[in-house]
């Protein structure tokens, strides 16, 4: 629907955020040390006519 009428997007991978979490959280509940405590996960943005480039007056 977003394409439709050239909404901006930004794609995020819930799937992948959320198995990152449970693995974390289920290392800390097992006092674990977290190899990566925060963690960047990539996201794709779709630009639609809701944007425009940011311009320095």
């Amino acid at each position: 629907m977003a394409a439709s009428i050239k909404l901006t997007t930004m794609a995020q991978p819930a799937r992948e955020i959320g198995r990152i979490a449970a693995r974390k959280t289920l290392d800390l509940a097992a006092k674990k040390t977290l190899d990566e405590p925060r963690t960047i996960i990539q996201t794709v943005l779709t630009p639609g006519d809701t944007t425009r480039p940011i311009t320095h007056e």
